[in-house]
């Protein structure tokens, strides 16, 4: 081919293809839900790890909770006689680190269960049905206890450990501070 026949297949160009000075709208709408989107998990996220790190995982409060489950599981498997010991022992160490020691450590007895039906924030009776927590662990080995009663005893014990507030310092009746 001549440069003329070449020359003459060209053709001028008349006007550029208009380049877009924005995104375009749809563009636009997919930046903005994506943003949205990140927005919300962020948000989310957020509130789950504060939720989290309010809830403190090596404290008192879930070393104790993790024994009462452990000792829920165990109470068929092992005579009432040594639960009752290891969910005395445990309740004991719960109300010493939610009220202090000078409160209930040195209670005894009825004097102990009434403190306990004081100070229990949901109102379990104690008193009356923590009598097992006070014979239990000084009988004679042949003494037994039914588990649905010592559940029922570890059950109300979780619950009172598990509520957010300290002790309310109540006295039981028929004690001076």
């Amino acid at each position: 081919m001549t440069p003329d026949a070449l020359l003459a297949r060209m053709r001028d160009i008349r006007e550029i293809d208009a380049i877009p000075i924005g995104p375009s709208s749809l563009e636009l709408a997919a930046t903005g839900l994506l943003f949205l989107l990140l927005l919300l998990i962020g948000f989310f996220g957020y509130r789950r790890f504060r939720q989290w790190q309010s809830q403190p995982r090596y404290g008192w409060r879930h070393d104790a909770l993790r024994q009462f489950k452990a000792l829920s599981r165990q109470v068929t498997n092992q005579p009432g006689k040594k639960s009752a010991q290891q969910l005395s022992e445990l309740l004991r160490r719960v109300a010493i680190a939610r009220c202090g020691r000078d409160g209930c450590a040195g209670l005894q007895g009825e004097a102990w269960l009434r403190w306990l039906t004081a100070n229990d924030p949901y109102g379990f009776n104690w008193l009356h049905e923590g009598k097992p927590l006070l014979t239990l662990p000084y009988a004679p080995d042949h003494m037994q206890i039914e588990p649905q009663q010592l559940r029922t005893l570890i059950d109300a014990a979780t619950t009172w450990a598990q509520h957010p507030e300290g002790c309310s310092h109540a006295q039981p009746q028929g004690q001076h501070a």
